[in-house]
């Protein structure tokens, strides 16, 4: 793999998580699987996060709590903690959504709206930061 400098690999985060929010409408409107949905949201919550950190060239930690890495973004810019609800609500998505607990977690076409829209809240805040 070669390294890549900080603007590209920002934009290479960005480019993933723009994969992952088309993917979720995609599904929705297909009437997908709500917890895939769901994890695809997180999934670009998380992308556009460790995005922000290789703009800012700070060390992008190999992790998968939103809290945490938008604890990291706050550190660099206070107004991150503008996210902190939608950060919360995505969080949630990655462990229930990927592992087997029992049974699938059927999430409700309303919470999953809310999912996509909380993810796009998210990218188009940091979108706004980056100017990429």
């Amino acid at each position: 793999m070669n390294k890549t400098t900080s603007g590209n690999l920002s934009s290479e985060w960005f480019e993933k998580g723009n994969h992952d929010i088309k993917n979720a409408v995609i599904l929705l409107d297909n009437d997908g699987y709500t917890d895939t949905i769901c994890f695809l949201c997180q999934q670009a919550a998380e992308k556009y996060l460790k995005g922000y950190l290789a703009f800012m060239k700070k060390e992008s930690p190999k992790m998968h709590s939103l809290p945490a890495l938008l604890q990291l973004c706050i550190s660099s810019d206070n107004d991150f903690s503008k996210l902190i609800d939608e950060i919360r609500s995505l969080d949630k998505y990655y462990i229930d959504t990927r592992y087997p607990l029992g049974s699938p977690i059927l999430y409700s076409k309303n919470e999953t709206k809310e999912a996509i829209k909380a993810a796009e809240t998210v990218v188009d805040f940091i979108s706004g930061k980056t100017k990429l």
